[in-house]
């Protein structure tokens, strides 16, 4: 395989979609062997992509031309065996859309309702916070731990926004001992067993900086559209 500048990220359920697809499609038409002076009747004397996909015993290689008349489909040449074949466009479209259209964008494997309690941990200080469920439609109530008739409203608007926080880019490098930790949340079921975490960092304290999330599904720090409110 050529050495390309790579960016690496964790597929998202469009990603692992892709994969599915992609182990499982046929073409559309196999139109046998293509002579090298043909190449420009199909877009492949510069094909407009090259996919390269790495499986466990080589790599398959798929150079993408121009679509047929009237369709969205797409030709492709297997430039070992030089077949030309068309292949559905639905298992390239996201391809050319590129990472935008397969990176993870969730930050967490959970759902919001399987939450029952959270453990909030700001500059060494601990809040411990329980989550009760309201009527369908409406946001769920938080109080302090043991004082349910204590219901914190400002607390339940900054769980909903902490709950918005998505996955914006990749492929930064950063480093850990770099950047300023704001939180750590730690989050419960009702069983009070650990569902996951999520940590949020910034490169400075001052508005306007980038900032990265960890949690259990990323694995890693990746950046995130987070802001402070003003």
């Amino acid at each position: 395989m050529p050495a390309f500048d790579t960016l690496l990220f964790p597929l998202g359920l469009p990603g692992n979609k892709l994969i599915e697809d992609f182990a499982e499609f046929r073409v559309l038409r196999d139109l046998g062997d293509i002579a090298r002076d043909r190449a420009d009747e199909f877009g492949l004397d510069e094909p407009e992509a090259t996919v390269f996909i790495e499986f466990s015993d080589g790599v398959q290689e798929l150079h993408l031309g121009k679509a047929p008349v009237g369709s969205e489909d797409r030709y492709a040449w297997d430039p070992p065996e030089g077949s030309l074949y068309v292949i559905p466009a639905d298992v390239i479209r996201p391809l050319m859309l590129g990472s935008e259209a397969l990176r993870e964008r969730q930050v967490h494997y959970f759902l919001a309702s399987d939450i029952a309690r959270v453990l909030i941990k700001v500059e060494g200080r601990e809040r411990v916070m329980v989550r009760r469920p309201s009527e369908i439609g409406d946001p769920a109530v938080w109080y302090p731990l043991g004082s349910p008739e204590q219901p914190d409203l400002t607390f339940a608007n900054f769980m909903e926004r902490v709950g918005q926080i998505s996955i914006e880019g990749f492929g930064e490098e950063v480093s850990a001992e770099s950047l300023i930790e704001l939180m750590r949340v730690e989050y419960f079921d009702e069983n009070d067993e650990p569902i996951g975490f999520l940590e949020l960092y910034t490169e400075s304290r001052e508005s306007g900086g980038n900032y990265y999330v960890f949690s259990e599904r990323t694995k890693a720090l990746k950046r995130d559209g987070f802001r402070e409110a003003g």
